[in-house]
């Protein structure tokens, strides 16, 4: 579960800083669910408690960087309304990789994945519309 923290608005897109209630982590996410759809996630508010899923979008890379971390793949057949997704600790946060990204090093236990932001792809059960 994940308290919004606050909404930055654009013209269209939105990055909506999130608290994992269970780890304290805060991210920070990136949000364009309402360019692609009606269905989107411009129900959330400041204050608010929802259940969300966080897509790193990145690469894999081979060493320790700026913005890399270290996963440890707990599930790697996740689908996400009609795509395929892995699932990943970073710490104790859970957060989605697309298959496709790692799928040669999906007999790996860990990889580093550098990330250039934190999509929002789920929330409340409504899912982004990219991923259906």
């Amino acid at each position: 579960m994940y308290r919004v923290v606050s909404i930055d608005r654009d013209e269209m897109t939105k990055n909506i800083q999130i608290k994992n209630l269970e780890t304290g982590t805060v991210d920070i996410c990136f949000d364009d669910s309402s360019l692609v759809s009606d269905e989107n996630f411009d129900f959330m508010r400041e204050g608010n408690e929802y259940e969300c899923k966080i897509k790193l979008f990145g690469t894999v890379v081979s060493d320790m960087q700026e913005n890399a971390v270290l996963c440890k793949i707990v599930n790697s057949c996740i689908i996400v309304g009609t795509k395929k997704m892995v699932e990943v600790l970073v710490g104790k946060d859970k957060y989605y990789i697309p298959e496709k990204k790692i799928s040669n090093l999906l007999s790996s236990k860990e990889i580093i994945f550098k990330f250039t932001r934190k999509d929002l792809i789920e929330v409340n059960h409504i899912i982004h519309a990219d991923l259906l």
